[in-house]
């Protein structure tokens, strides 16, 4: 059976972000048989696509999903604090030996690198919407989730900056950063206020650890309980 495909290309009205694309109206045609379009298929999609639906790997945020930049942000920050809280755990616990400093080092290294994508995290989120939650959330819920998320950013800083505040104090300092540049330091060495920044960074670093848990308890409370598409939409970036 002869099988004939034409294709009728027109223009369409894309996104700001792709201008000039075509999209267009696929035919396929088989002899004695009738003729079957996919045009109202293809029309939804660019609907979809205009709403923000889809797009390159969706990377920015819509009013209902999370982009994967933002998804990223969350989840290589949220393993890597949690794996800095471990390290500096373990540094702190073992006996003095040899390569302590080596160690700490490492751990200011991240530290700054951890600071700097929460600092951009907070810019890619400002300049993006936040997708809502359900509709039947209560308001004390709504007013939990703004403060325990701003506690999170906060804290986050405020750990790194004070880890910051050690290395300068601290002599030597830690602002090798991986033997290819040295970060610029914010204190001078001062062995009393070095002992102060490593007590409030330790402390608070108890205190991220805390929001953390706490954070993890409402995802699950989220998904297990309530089971709304919370949680999920941070995993697959789908609509919910």
């Amino acid at each position: 059976m002869a099988v004939t495909i034409q294709l009728f290309r027109r223009a369409t009205q894309w996104p700001k972000k792709a201008p000039g694309a075509q999209f267009g109206t696929i035919q396929i045609a088989f002899s004695g048989v009738e003729s079957y379009q996919i045009a109202i298929a293809v029309r939804k999609l660019v609907g979809v696509w205009e709403r923000g639906e889809i797009g390159p790997d969706m990377i920015r945020n819509t009013p209902s999903s999370w982009g994967s930049l933002a998804r990223a942000f969350h989840w290589g920050l949220g393993i890597t604090i949690f794996g800095m809280i471990a390290y500096g755990w373990w540094m702190n616990h073992f006996p003095a030996r040899p390569d302590r400093f080596f160690h700490r080092s490492i751990h200011a290294d991240i530290g700054y690198l951890v600071l700097l994508l929460t600092v951009l995290r907070l810019v890619w989120r400002g300049i993006n919407p936040t997708p809502a939650l359900p509709s039947d959330t209560t308001r004390w819920q709504r007013i939990a989730a703004r403060v325990s998320h701003g506690a999170l950013y906060a804290v986050t800083i405020l750990v790194a900056t004070l880890g910051w505040a050690h290395s300068g104090a601290h002599k030597p300092d830690y602002s090798s950063w991986f033997g290819l540049f040295h970060v610029p330091q914010i204190t001078s060495p001062d062995k009393a206020a070095a002992d102060a920044y490593e007590d409030r960074h330790i402390f608070f670093a108890y205190v991220l650890l805390a929001l953390i848990v706490l954070h993890l308890a409402a995802a699950l409370w989220h998904h297990f309980v309530k089971r709304d598409r919370v949680t999920a939409r941070m995993v697959d970036g789908a609509a919910g």
